[in-house]
C-alpha cells in the first residue's frame, strides 16, 4: 500500500495494531501521526471536513457502530 500518498493529511492510529501501524507508516516517513483509544476519538482529533476509514472488514463494521453508521 503506497501510504506515501497520505503525507499532508491529519492521520490518527488506532486499534489493536496501533503500533504496527505507526511503525508502517513512518517507514513512508509519515512521522506526525497521532494515536486515539477509539474510532470516535480518532475522528474528534481530526480537523472537520471529510475523514477517510482504513482498516480491515472486522475494524470497519466496528468503525461504522462507533461513528454512527452501522446498525
Amino acid at each position: 500500500v503506497p501510504f506515501a500518498d497520505l503525507a499532508g493529511r491529519s492521520l490518527v492510529v488506532t486499534g489493536r495494531r496501533a503500533t504496527d501501524m505507526l511503525v508502517r507508516l513512518e517507514m513512508d516517513e509519515l512521522t506526525d501521526v497521532a494515536v486515539a483509544p477509539d474510532a470516535a476519538a480518532a475522528v474528534a482529533m481530526l480537523p472537520p471536513g471529510e475523514v477517510n476509514v482504513v482498516a480491515n472488514y472486522t475494524a470497519f463494521q466496528e468503525a461504522r457502530r462507533v461513528l454512527g453508521h452501522g446498525r
